[in-house]
């Protein structure tokens, strides 16, 4: 029996292999990435959407030391970035108890409703503010 002894092709197999386990990892890196970036932004139209309904439940208060109405279910559109549209609604609004929630829409579809945060005003006029 005869034996190989000719190394030609040893360095394409070798390279192939290589190029074969870079392509894997750099597919599980990606991922990964594509994952955490993902979840960051969720968490960022969160917060964005806190801060939208205490944006609201502030224009309320205010509206109520005037002594101006705004309607139960009021949306109020702030601004539009990336075809996102950032707003808040008060869902309702009287002289007990006030409620607010962020909303994010894009391409006219709600992608966030945050809490509603809650400001329930005493008999004393005292304000507290509840999540």
């Amino acid at each position: 029996m005869k034996y190989i002894k000719s190394k030609n092709g040893y360095a394409l197999v070798l390279t192939l292999i290589v190029v074969l386990f870079i392509t894997m990892f750099s597919g599980v890196v990606m991922g990964a990435l594509m994952s955490e970036t993902k979840v960051n932004r969720e968490k960022e139209d969160e917060t964005v959407g806190v801060y939208l309904a205490q944006a609201g439940l502030e224009y309320a208060l205010r509206m109520l030391e005037k002594n101006e109405p705004i309607p139960n279910g009021a949306q109020f559109q702030l601004y539009t970035q990336d075809n996102k549209e950032y707003a808040y609604t008060i869902e309702r609004f009287d002289h007990e108890e006030i409620v607010a929630i962020g909303v994010i829409k894009s391409d006219g579809n709600i992608i966030l409703e945050s809490s509603l945060i809650k400001a329930v005003i005493e008999d004393d006029g005292k304000v507290i503010i509840q999540r």
